[in-house]
């Protein structure tokens, strides 16, 4: 989801955006603040329900509409939030805008003269609590910053709102995935079920920080994630592309099909070229277009691609001939193709 945010400041939950036109504060743990919501209204929900399952719930319940499509766009109000749903992404805001960002100056200590004019003491108050956390960091040892990992929030988010199917590619085989999130059972989409709480940021979120998205210190530090590849497992059926996955473009430089046997089609080979850094493709045992291939020429670090055992969509064995192979070397000078 696209934002104009012109400038931003981070304030215990709340996260104050400013934008051309409006500023927003918004609760910077989605799911954290939709099942608070949903506890008030004695709502019973499951641990693994997502941010669009959890704002369903609500808006349904919270409008009384029943008939209420679970992927269509809706929002609802109840007491100081605003729950909005827009093209599967949900955002939780507070609704009283003045009265929150009143008391976020009274708790900061910050005072502005001249109270008619919103725009400017938006951005002053941004600017003061920046300001002040710059000072905070200033006067701690390395030490103290280095104990202070945390996850974005916009990694965090980006994690919420990715489909089961995509979550469970990341973690199926994590180093102490066993130990550490424990996947029950996974068939589809309706079975997916963890043992840790993977919608928990404090217990969860500094996990995927250190092997997914990567990790924050209070400097600004980035610490890289040690995931470096993604492996496409044989029990995962329903997926057309890695799209939501190019989030992880930056650090993601294998990606392997292997035990797939699937149906890697153009679709399939377009979200593929977005991870620019690849090294390493691994087509063997599924169902290609030889044609789709001639797309990793836009791959500039490809140096290993894997086509053992490559079907077409007929199933039937490819047999690349002397003059496929040739093409396809010179399209790919750099990279080694293996049989």
């Amino acid at each position: 989801m696209i934002k104009n945010i012109r400038n931003f400041a981070v304030y215990n939950e709340l996260r104050i955006e400013l934008g051309d036109k409006d500023v927003k504060v918004i609760y910077r743990d989605t799911v954290k603040i939709l099942r608070e919501i949903l506890d008030r209204l004695g709502i019973v929900y499951g641990k693994m329900e997502s941010p669009q399952c959890l704002s369903y719930r609500l808006i349904s319940h919270i409008n009384g509409n029943s008939n209420f499509s679970k992927g269509a766009d809706g929002y609802a109000e109840y007491d100081e939030f605003l729950i909005e749903k827009v093209s599967g992404h949900v955002t939780v805001m507070h609704r009283n805008l003045k009265s929150i960002l009143d008391e976020i100056a009274k708790s900061v200590g910050f005072e502005f003269e001249n109270e008619k004019n919103s725009n400017d003491f938006n951005e002053a108050l941004i600017n003061f609590i920046n300001a002040q956390k710059i000072g905070k960091i200033s006067q701690m040892s390395e030490d103290e910053i280095a104990d202070n990992e945390f996850i974005s929030d916009a990694d965090w988010d980006w994690w919420c709102h990715l489909s089961d199917t995509m979550k469970y590619i990341l973690i199926h085989d994590l180093p102490n995935q066993e130990e550490e999130i424990g996947i029950i059972e996974f068939y589809d989409e309706n079975d997916f079920d963890t043992e840790a709480d993977i919608y928990d940021r404090d217990t969860f979120g500094i996990l995927l920080g250190e092997y997914v998205t990567g990790l924050y210190l209070l400097d600004d530090t980035f610490i890289e994630p040690v995931l470096d590849n993604i492996n496409i497992p044989n029990n995962v059926y329903e997926i057309d592309d890695l799209e939501p996955l190019v989030y992880l473009n930056n650090y993601i430089l294998s990606i392997s099909f292997r035990d797939w046997n699937g149906m890697i089609n153009q679709v399939m080979f377009n979200s593929i070229v977005k991870f620019n850094k690849l090294e390493s493709l691994d087509l063997s045992y599924n169902r290609i277009n030889i044609d789709e291939l001639y797309k990793l020429t836009k791959l500039n670090h490809l140096k290993q691609l894997y086509l053992r055992r490559v079907m077409d969509f007929t199933d039937e064995l490819i047999n690349f001939n002397e003059s496929e192979l040739s093409n396809l070397k010179e399209k790919l000078p750099h990279c080694e193709i293996l049989m």
